[in-house]
């Protein structure tokens, strides 16, 4: 298991930061129906008892985690708005989303958190509850009201903003998905480099067409 910092996890206490961290790692690998409390137990380093000290079941842990990434991710948001504001350029707005750097470790954990959520959305209120108003309410509205404020500076054409906005979380969402298989080390035939040139291209031309 690759280490997971615990910077995200705000506890006051490390044993409880160090289960959920090692805990999200496992979920969002293998789902949360194929990991047992014995196994996060395991790969903490401690006795299973211990995690029945600090939660009561794994439903339990599988909520803490979803209310600690709601809060990093609406940070996320706030962040996102003020780089936007930023923006001269079509590549610069692309730049945001394209980038191929190493994740720092609040990206990662966001990351997992997304790709957790969407896996187990059929399964989990608390993923399908992240989905809904997270991804498909909060973060449309969020990039809608961005892409407005680039149109009045005339960063890019006039366009149907919501429409943009939901290609762009679309997109979002599959990068993610794409970062994640290289995280945990999954080889496969695609080639990532084309793939997301091919994304960024389309993506650009719907900006600067003012779809």
């Amino acid at each position: 298991m690759q280490d997971i910092q615990t910077l995200v996890f705000q506890y006051p206490n490390e044993t409880k930061n160090r289960i959920l961290s090692v805990s999200l790692y496992l979920f969002a690998k293998n789902g949360i129906a194929a990991v047992s409390m014995r196994e996060i137990a395991q790969a903490v380093g401690i006795k299973t008892a211990s995690v029945y000290y600090y939660y009561k079941s794994k439903q339990s842990v599988v909520e803490d985690i979803f209310i600690c990434f709601t809060n990093e991710y609406k940070e996320c948001l706030k962040q996102m708005g003020k780089a936007y504001s930023k923006s001269e350029s079509v590549s610069s707005i692309l730049d945001s989303i394209f980038n191929r750097n190493t994740p720092d470790v609040v990206c990662t954990f966001v990351c997992l958190g997304m790709s957790l959520a969407v896996r187990e959305q059929h399964n989990n209120e608390f993923a399908n509850r992240c989905v809904k108003e997270l991804f498909f309410t909060d973060s449309i509205e969020a990039i809608k009201k961005n892409l407005d404020i680039l149109v009045e500076n005339e960063t890019i054409p006039p366009s149907f903003t919501n429409l943009l906005a939901m290609h762009y979380m679309m997109w979002i969402i599959t990068l993610n998905d794409i970062w994640l298989s290289e995280y945990f080390g999954n080889k496969s035939d695609i080639n990532v480099d084309l793939l997301l040139y091919d994304m960024r291209y389309k993506l650009s031309k719907l900006l600067e067409l003012g779809v």
